[in-house]
């Protein structure tokens, strides 16, 4: 019993160790919010602070686009309450809160991508229509540049 006692606090120690050691590197890799920051689209450096977007729970932007033609009423929420069903998130909404986004010391945003959810494996990555199509992504990227705030490009 004293010896499974022992080897329980040790592995407690070392998962304690790791987890400080692993939360000390990722500070170290936490950049300054006044880190400068380039006047284009270029690369996300270490210096950046990236701030991820699940562009569909992040803020409406345009409500004229969550339930657009030919597309199943009964999967829009937006209200919150059902996660499991669409939110309303949009690319207009992204660009309404950079303001926001850049007094958290953000420089540079991780737009979730508009593929189709569905319950298959994705094969054609084209939109849905619950998003915005990829011409208003590719229309906002330079009002997000202009503001400073770079996109994360993968």
């Amino acid at each position: 019993m004293k010896q499974l006692i022992q080897l329980m606090k040790f592995i407690i120690v070392v998962f304690l160790v790791t987890t400080l050691t692993l939360v000390d590197v990722g500070q170290a890799a936490i950049s300054s919010p006044n880190a400068p920051v380039g006047d284009n689209l270029g690369p996300v450096t270490s210096r950046d602070t990236i701030y991820q977007i699940v562009t569909d729970r992040f803020v409406d932007g345009n409500s004229n686009n969550n339930v657009p033609e030919g597309f199943d009423p009964t999967l829009f929420d937006g209200t919150g309450e059902d996660l499991k069903l669409y939110q309303g998130g949009d690319f207009a909404g992204i660009v309404e809160k950079i303001p926001y986004l850049k007094e958290m010391g953000i420089t540079a945003v991780w737009i979730s991508a508009p593929y189709s959810n569905r319950d298959t494996e994705i094969l054609d990555y084209q939109s849905d229509g619950s998003i915005d199509r990829w011409t208003s992504f590719h229309a906002i990227t330079p009002e997000i540049s202009l503001k400073r705030i770079s996109i994360l490009d993968l």
